[in-house]
């Protein structure tokens, strides 16, 4: 099992956790949203 805060990619190579994400309801992510989308943003 993993943590929430977990599935905030490390950088755009990080498949683990973004394969991870794809199966996490919406609603679910809302805690990690805000770093998400500034992951997003930063990506590069």
């Amino acid at each position: 099992m993993f943590h929430i805060e977990d599935l905030v990619p490390k950088d755009k190579f990080d498949m683990e956790t973004i394969n991870k994400l794809r199966i996490i309801a919406l609603g679910d992510l809302q805690p990690i949203m805000e770093k998400l989308f500034e992951w997003i943003q930063d990506c590069n």
